[in-house]
């Protein structure tokens, strides 16, 4: 560590209260859902949320993950649940930005239900986080 920095211990309550300020008291709700309430709203708190991880997770690792999610099909929506352990790996091997992105992940997997729509969307959210961070990537290297 660096400095002045603390390391603060990561758990699912600390995660679940970041994930809620960040993306909204219904974020799970929302985000599966077709019809959101206030588009413009939404991706706001998409924006916002990617700008805030866009130090300390990378496109690589978004990637990655990125490419397994939208590799599922509406056929063998099962296989998201396959997914569940993956993504405890890449979080065990991450920090705490990372793994909270993780358990916004493996919750909104565990709401899906085998809803074709449901899981649609869920990968519509991760394109968006995935081109956010990207947008913000480039940002902080140009200044």
């Amino acid at each position: 560590m660096k400095g002045n920095e603390t390391h603060t211990v990561w758990n699912e309550n600390i995660a679940l209260e970041e994930i809620l300020q960040s993306l909204g008291e219904n974020c799970f709700s929302e985000i599966l859902s077709k019809k959101k309430l206030d588009y413009n709203d939404y991706i706001r708190k998409v924006k916002a949320y990617a700008e805030a991880t866009s130090k300390e997770i990378t496109t690589t690792q978004l990637r990655n993950i990125f490419s397994r999610i939208i590799k599922i099909k509406i056929s063998n929506i099962d296989d998201l649940h396959v997914l569940r352990p993956k993504l405890a790996f890449v979080a065990g091997r991450s920090d705490n930005k990372m793994k909270t992105l993780v358990f916004l992940l493996d919750c909104l997997i565990t709401k899906i239900d085998n809803d074709p729509e449901k899981l649609r969307q869920f990968q519509d959210f991760f394109e968006a986080i995935v081109a956010y961070h990207k947008y913000y990537e480039h940002e902080k290297g140009s200044k």
